[in-house]
């Protein structure tokens, strides 16, 4: 008897600066794929079953110098369904739930780029590769200030 795939409620945060022209996303490497992802991730019970929460722990976790500025979530989509498919992870078929924020800050963002540090598996990664799949470039944050 197949049983339901699982369900995994998603949130990404959208982090894009313009660096001499060109536009930059952050977002963060995962070794263990081999892969990069916007910033975000899996929903949990302290979330409440919103999304829009999830984005912010996420965001608090992955990029811990956002705590130093102003700043508000605005919601890019709907809850988007993807799948099922087999997940990597799991190895069982997930139904994705996702939802895409934008980060508006308020003021500068140094602060932010400043702390992210040479170490963090956060990367800038210009647009130009992320829409056309070339060699990716990306730069770390020392790089940028």
């Amino acid at each position: 008897m197949n049983s339901p795939p699982r369900k995994s409620r998603v949130a990404f945060v959208i982090i894009k600066l313009s660096v001499l022209g060109m536009a930059y996303y952050l977002m963060r490497v995962d070794p263990k794929w081999k892969d990069i992802n916007f910033i975000g991730g899996h929903e949990k019970d302290r979330d409440s079953g919103n999304l829009e929460k999830t984005a912010r722990r996420e965001l608090w976790e992955e990029v811990p110098s956002i705590r130093d500025s102003e700043f508000y979530l605005v919601p890019l989509t709907s809850e988007l369904h993807y799948g099922p498919i087999e997940s990597r992870s799991k190895h069982e078929k997930v139904q994705y739930e996702l939802r895409f924020f934008l980060l508006k800050i308020m003021n500068s963002p140094e602060n932010l780029v400043a702390g992210l540090g040479d170490r963090t598996k956060n990367i800038w990664v210009s647009e130009q590769d992320l829409l056309f799949g070339t060699a990716i470039s990306c730069i770390r944050a020392s790089q940028i200030s």
